[in-house]
């Protein structure tokens, strides 16, 4: 794995695009046919009909198969977002989940099974207009699977969408299919994005999941959830279950790795870098909170962004959860507590503990400040912080000294 170096303020949030705006547009021919192969079929009772299930047993029959997906682009900016499995070693998703990611982590759920649960993703299939993309991982679980679709549902179908909203633990939201075969424009900022064909569901903001599997009462998957309004409107869009049985079929019937783009500026450098040693695929989401935390106390009471007016302090605060937070309460406790220089940031190890938790070394060089403008002699401290992403982006929930050297 390469080595990550900089600052970025973690971004929390799953990729569940808020739109400025939606419109009708011209809509497109049929998606051409694939190879078909062996996926997963819904089981008929033996009156022929596939089995309703209620909320907790649609969550209980689809939590193994349903992935939390996250990346670091670039900019060193942190996304997430949720995927499945359509065949074991591979999942799909939304391809706008894992545009321009550097690296992208799998995270499965313990009650999965297999001796490991978080994976490093390869993206083997991608279609950028259909807004679809497969990845593929090693692995050594149990084979949870979700079956698609044939056909689109039926209008006012009942559905639920199955995800990690905005990178948060597991959930589901229930709704109603409103229209099928529908053509949307997707706004993103100064970009547009057109979608063709597409399913139109009501549900709750929550519902936004990009990449998670919309779900009828059979826990057939009849679309991949892609975008919602994010204004209390509750309209949200699916890529067809059929549609992405097709194009994950023929991508996983013959996988091309995709290698994203070249970062086109070098890695930042300086005191507020940060170095990965780690080879663990949580490691570059993970620097990302300790660039954030760290480099938000060397910048102290100064603003780090302009827009919002946010001191380097204010980011290194919003960094903290659990314990982290029993032990300071307010920000200006952290804040008086903190003046202190850090350099040499190296993320040595981390290692996964269960669903939402890793523990993870950190190791820096710092000097303290007193009220008169002195300061220490350098010290090399050794870290080992317990991360959670229990509100949907890591976090420092607790904290032990390992060693202090010299520097």
């Amino acid at each position: 794995m390469r080595k990550l170096r900089g600052v970025a303020v973690v971004i929390a949030g799953s990729l569940a695009l808020s739109l400025a705006g939606c419109t009708r547009i011209p809509g497109g021919g049929p998606s051409p046919a694939l190879p078909s192969l062996q996926f997963p079929t819904p089981k008929p009772t033996p009156s022929g009909s596939p089995t309703p299930r209620t909320e907790d047993a649609i969550l209980e029959q689809s939590r193994n198969a349903v992935v939390r997906i996250e990346g670091v682009d670039c900019n060193r900016a942190y996304r997430t977002g949720s995927g499945f499995f359509v065949q074991p070693g591979f999942v799909v998703t939304a391809y706008h989940v894992v545009r321009d990611q550097q690296t992208i982590a799998v995270r499965t759920l313990q009650s999965r099974g297999g001796t490991e649960h978080v994976f490093t993703a390869t993206v083997v299939g991608q279609n950028p207009t259909a807004d679809v993309a497969l990845l593929q991982i090693t692995d050594d679980g149990r084979p949870d699977v979700l079956p698609l679709a044939e056909a689109d549902p039926a209008l006012t179908t009942e559905v639920a969408s199955v995800g990690y909203p905005r990178g948060m633990p597991i959930g589901l939201e229930t709704g109603r299919v409103t229209g099928v075969d529908q053509d949307a424009v997707v706004t993103e900022g100064e970009d547009r994005r057109p979608l063709t064909g597409v399913i139109r569901f009501s549900a709750a903001d929550g519902a936004g999941t990009s990449g998670g599997p919309l779900l009828d009462q059979t826990a057939t998957v009849v679309g991949l959830v892609d975008t919602g309004y994010g204004d209390g409107s509750q309209v949200h869009y699916a890529v067809p279950g059929r549609t992405v049985k097709a194009l994950a079929a023929g991508w996983a019937a013959s996988p091309e790795t995709h290698t994203p783009s070249p970062c086109e500026s070098p890695s930042p450098s300086g005191p507020d870098a940060v170095e990965i040693k780690s080879t663990h695929p949580d490691a570059p989401g993970i620097a990302t909170a300790v660039a954030a935390y760290l480099g938000g106390i060397n910048a102290g009471d100064q603003v780090v962004d302009q827009k919002s007016g946010q001191t380097g302090f204010e980011q290194a605060y919003q960094q903290l959860s659990g314990a982290r937070l029993t032990t300071y309460p307010t920000l200006e406790k952290f804040a008086s507590t903190h003046h202190q220089r850090i350099s040499n940031v190296v993320l040595q190890s981390v290692t996964y503990v269960d669903d939402t938790t890793d523990t993870a070394r950190v190791a820096y060089d710092y000097v303290t400040f007193n009220a008169a403008g002195g300061q220490s002699a350098c010290r090399r401290r050794s870290m080992e912080y317990t991360m959670s992403i229990a509100t949907g982006a890591w976090t420092f929930a607790d904290e032990k000294v390992r060693k202090r050297t010299a520097c």
